[in-house]
């Protein structure tokens, strides 16, 4: 996985990790990790991938946009702030 993603392995297993404790993949008795999405995740990802089918630019440009300014400023008002 670190020679396909181009990254370190420490970096990899770290990602991994974060990935099973997400619910994304699953780490197998073999210490191999397995795409294995939990329900949610799983019918997330399916209607993202029919949105892909119809429309491919939009969903590219969607993960590649940079945050809109507004939400950010909106969302940041939120975090707690220790004092």
């Amino acid at each position: 996985m670190s020679r396909e993603l181009r990254s370190h392995p420490v970096a990899t297993t770290k990602l991994m990790k974060r990935l099973a404790e997400q619910g994304f993949v699953c780490l197998n008795e073999n210490e191999n990790y397995s795409y294995k999405p939990n329900p949610e995740i799983e019918s997330m990802v399916k209607a993202i991938y029919i949105l892909y089918q119809e429309k491919p630019v939009a969903v590219i440009a969607c993960i590649y946009d940079k945050p809109n300014d507004k939400l950010k400023g909106f969302a940041d008002a939120f975090k707690l702030k220790k004092d």
